[in-house]
């Protein structure tokens, strides 16, 4: 009861924020892990991997010193350039059927374009690779310099969703060729007046290997706010696999992120949703997901 029995801090971590799954066992000891990014223009880094279960005699829940970090070499988040970095970021996991891969990705900055990164996790070293891999954006119309202004990263085992300033995108991946292409997504407007705020990619909850799309899109000033639904079906020739908008549901202005609560309430990608929660200007709308 937080009310009552107000929460206390037990670590604090110089300013960073965690991936967007918080915390989640990434050498698969059972314990939780803390991936955190950086985006502040002074920072050194731009992720760092802590450790759970700290052996030491303290009793935190996370060891002190990072097991890893990045100061994200390569890129356009490259410590030394001293300018704004990541401030968002997502774990994909790969089950290619023989092994299972963990990859970090790494976007958003301070008002600014930059690249999209991601590290490659080593469970023999328990590090995840030095320096970043740049994704290839080139081909969104609105890249430049294959930078893109984004405000959310999404990851799934088979794709990973991007929103913000320049749009909404949807890199479907492939595990034979380790590549990411891009899908049109009908329906996405013109940027000069909003942005999209998130992009979430869901089950259907019908068992019929469909899933729903779910954007939001953000006005700028103190417009409303909407959520944006499609459908996706990959037994449908590629160009038709993306539906257009089916329906839309308005929210207050300022609408910045979606949560999903999983059917189990964990935050599992890979589980049906029955909640939806959206943070905006006036608090937080909770929406129930009724499989139709």
């Amino acid at each position: 009861d937080p009310i009552n029995n107000p929460l206390e801090p037990v670590m604090t971590f110089d300013r960073s924020v965690p991936i967007v799954q918080g915390c989640m066992d990434i050498d698969g000891d059972g314990y939780k892990d803390l991936l955190v990014t950086h985006h502040l223009e002074n920072s050194k880094y731009v992720a760092r991997y802590y450790k759970g279960k700290d052996d030491s005699s303290d009793g935190q829940p996370f060891e002190a010193t990072h097991r890893w970090a990045s100061t994200g070499a390569g890129s356009s988040m490259e410590g030394s350039i001293g300018e704004h970095k990541a401030r968002w970021g997502d774990v994909q996991i790969i089950n290619d059927g023989s092994t299972v891969r963990k990859r970090l990705f790494a976007v958003g900055s301070e008002g600014e374009n930059n690249n999209v990164i991601y590290w490659d996790y080593d469970p023999v070293s328990d590090t995840f690779a030095k320096n970043p891999t740049v994704l290839d954006v080139s081909m969104v119309d609105a890249a430049v310099n294959n930078e893109l202004h984004l405000v959310s990263v999404r990851a799934l085992p088979g794709a990973i969703m991007l929103a913000g300033k320049d749009g909404a995108f949807f890199f479907k991946y492939s595990s034979t060729e380790d590549s990411y292409n891009l899908m049109n997504v009908p329906g996405i407007e013109p940027t000069e007046k909003i942005e999209y705020s998130d992009f979430w990619c869901f089950n259907s909850g019908l068992n019929d290997g469909k899933m729903v799309f779910v954007i939001l899109r953000k006005p700028t000033g103190n417009k409303d706010s909407t959520m944006e639904f499609r459908s996706f079906d990959p037994s449908l020739a590629q160009d038709d696999q993306i539906s257009d908008i089916l329906k839309e549901i308005t929210l207050p202005a300022k609408a910045q992120r979606i949560t999903a609560l999983r059917v189990d309430d964990s935050f599992d990608v890979m589980l049906d949703v029955k909640q939806l929660i959206v943070a905006h200007k006036q608090g937080a709308t909770i929406l129930d997901v009724v499989p139709v």
